[in-house]
């Protein structure tokens, strides 16, 4: 029959690898997030400079308000987006503390279990020793 703590060793493991994964995916959509709130920001600082350049125009300007109130929604739904993956990551990285420590925490049972057993048969050992100094002696 196998070791329950074995088994449960192995479960714990597996536990950690799934939060691992898990954590790489939450950073690797909080980059994407990222990337798009630094797009969005670089494409209103370069629309904002070639609007300056010709202020003398009031279509161009009219349209760039136009444009920017547009953008702004979609930065505020990229800002928002990075939010939620920042809070998702935080998340993932305290599963996969939580999966350590219970790993960690088995571990620690296993060589606990294992000291024992072998403090045990140190112990079955030296009554045996002494159970045979004891016989030579009365012999």
């Amino acid at each position: 029959m196998a070791d329950p703590f074995t088994t449960l060793q192995r479960l714990r493991r597996l536990a950690v690898d799934q939060a691992r994964r898990d954590l790489a995916d939450c950073l690797r959509r909080e980059a994407e997030a990222s990337e798009t709130v630094r797009e969005l920001a670089a494409e209103v600082d370069r629309e904002t400079d070639v609007v300056c350049r010709s202020l003398g125009e009031d279509t161009v300007v009219e349209n760039f308000a136009a444009w920017l109130r547009r953008t702004r929604v979609d930065q505020d739904a990229a800002a928002k987006s990075l939010l939620e993956a920042e809070l998702q990551t935080q998340e993932a990285r305290a599963v996969l503390t939580a999966s350590r420590t219970a790993v960690e925490t088995v571990d620690a049972i296993i060589d606990r279990r294992a000291a024992e057993q072998a403090a045990a048969a140190g112990r079955v050992e030296q009554m045996a020793i002494d159970e045979a100094g004891r016989r030579s002696r009365e012999i």
